[in-house]
């Protein structure tokens, strides 16, 4: 059941106020527009005096069991980030994003945070690392200034392969937020690349525009419990085929149609495009309504 009319959603009121914090943290960096965004002036105006790597960071904080390698820190008392620089570029930004946003939301206020790859770059349970997420989100791409460029091209995976780099962003950041925020029906299934024996990869999680969630629900319930298939005869062939030509890399982007039940019964039509990017399979699920080509068309080879 939805929320009754009217009803106070304190997570779509939190979001607000995250997006209106971190947007007058860009406006007073005078980073509004500029992009890829220059994180160090973000960083500046939150009262962050310093970003070191992280092998600087002091002996004395005690780090929790449940970490694994700290990749990012924010020692609150010192007013200092800690980065690993070790990782790829387009990380190293989402790192500092999200310690930026710590230093941001005033009641993140505390000793020290520390993050690791699950708490940066997975579905992190911990409320304050979603929320820095969610910021960090923001600080990166700025919300209607991403889709302002965004929508000028067609409504693909190949949009946010190509605009990537313009944002200083990895692919998967990118992919996740253009099929996250899309105003469009979409979902995105981020997938492992090596199959299991029963002809699946795993799937590690999906996210959903607003608009698929209010006209489908999750993506997940639509694919099987085993995992994304990759072989055929196991019920969604046309699925399968196109994750097994992204895996084998015959293509840079395959895609199929398919159709998918809303939540009033009814079948819809999906363009389903699967990518490799040698570190995940990518899996978007682009409602045909949304499929005229009013935007540039897009050739992944030439971008």
């Amino acid at each position: 059941m939805g929320k009754e009319p009217g009803a106070f959603d304190e997570a779509e009121f939190t979001q607000r106020r995250i997006v209106d914090l971190c947007e007058a943290a860009l406006v007073r960096a005078g980073a509004a527009g500029v992009f890829p965004t220059p994180l160090n002036e973000v960083i500046e105006v939150a009262g962050i005096d310093e970003i070191l790597d992280i092998s600087e960071l002091p002996t004395d904080i005690t780090k929790p069991s449940a970490l694994r390698r700290i990749l990012g820190a924010l020692h609150f008392r010192h007013r200092t980030v800690f980065v690993d620089r070790a990782q790829s570029g387009g990380r190293v930004r989402w790192t500092e994003a999200h310690e930026a946003v710590h230093g941001i939301l005033p009641w993140h206020e505390g000793q020290a945070l520390l993050d690791d790859d699950e708490t940066l770059f997975r579905s992190s349970e911990d409320q304050r690392e979603v929320e820095a997420n969610f910021g960090a989100a923001h600080l990166v791409f700025q919300g209607k200034r991403f889709f302002e460029q965004a929508l000028d091209f067609e409504h693909s995976i190949k949009t946010p392969i190509m605009i990537h780099d313009e944002f200083g962003a990895s692919i998967h950041a990118t992919a996740r937020y253009y099929a996250e925020r899309h105003p469009e029906s979409m979902a995105l299934a981020l997938c492992g690349r090596f199959p299991r024996q029963s002809g699946h990869v795993p799937i590690f999680t999906t996210f959903e525009s607003p608009s698929f969630k209010r006209q489908f629900g999750v993506l997940r319930q639509f694919l099987p419990e085993a995992g994304m298939p990759v072989n055929g005869g196991l019920g969604i062939d046309g699925l399968a085929a196109i994750a097994r030509s992204a895996l084998s890399m015959t293509v840079d982007v395959a895609h199929c149609e398919l159709k998918v039940r809303d939540l009033g019964g009814d079948f819809r039509r999906f363009r389903v495009e699967a990518f490799n990017n040698q570190h995940v399979l990518f899996v978007l699920f682009t409602r045909r309504s949304a499929m005229p080509r009013l935007g540039k068309k897009i050739d992944v080879m030439s971008s």
